[in-house]
């Protein structure tokens, strides 16, 4: 019996390491198309318990727990106990790990909507009435972004122009405005007004 759970330990700890060393990222979906990650979290796709990483876990510490119970002088009911309890906490713990390794991971993902409001720069002159886009770029979440913009405005907005993004348009353009427009609003609602 010992030497069952010696194999069990090798091979488990075996692949953990191997995977450890390529560094290959195990997500548990086996829905993802070829070449790689689908573009959505993992994260949304809920708890993933079987993952090679943890099964390799859990066999690992399977063969860990069998043999010190094996070594303790256990009968072989209690070792297969041992080896099984052992086993399924470090699949269990294992997944749970990964889970949240990869929602730290999310965490770097850009949200393009928390743009909205932050200050940009012209970079390609930007047509009005949304005639077409031009580019602005921006610091977000450490990151220079450049991305295609339209403008509502009256008059195009001039490369070194100083703007602000009000919206989203889609995943690659934003609406922006000029600094100097929502200085002027704000300069006119702070005055007091000759009604009063």
């Amino acid at each position: 019996m010992n030497r069952f759970f010696i194999a069990c330990a090798v091979l488990g700890v075996a692949v953990l390491v191997i995977r450890t060393i390529m560094g290959v990222r195990d997500t548990g979906s086996a829905s993802q198309p070829a070449g790689g990650h689908s573009g959505e979290p993992v994260i949304g796709e809920g708890f993933q318990l079987l993952t090679l990483r943890s099964v390799a876990a859990g066999i690992g510490f399977f063969g860990i727990g069998g043999f010190a119970a094996t070594t303790a002088g256990a009968s072989t009911t209690i070792t297969l106990l041992t080896g099984c309890t052992v086993g399924i906490g470090a699949l269990v713990g294992t997944a749970l790990l990964t889970r949240q390794v990869l929602r730290l991971d999310s965490d770097d993902d850009l949200h393009l909507e928390d743009s909205v409001g932050m200050a940009a720069t012209v970079h390609r002159e930007v047509p009005p009435d949304w005639s077409g886009p031009g580019k602005v770029r921006f610091a977000m979440q450490e990151r220079t972004l450049e991305l295609e913009a339209v403008t509502p405005m009256g008059k195009a907005l001039a490369t070194g122009d100083s703007v602000m993004v009000v919206s989203v348009v889609d995943p690659e353009t934003v609406e922006v405005i000029p600094v100097s427009v929502i200085n002027e609003v704000f300069r006119k609602t702070a005055e007091p007004s000759e009604d009063r």
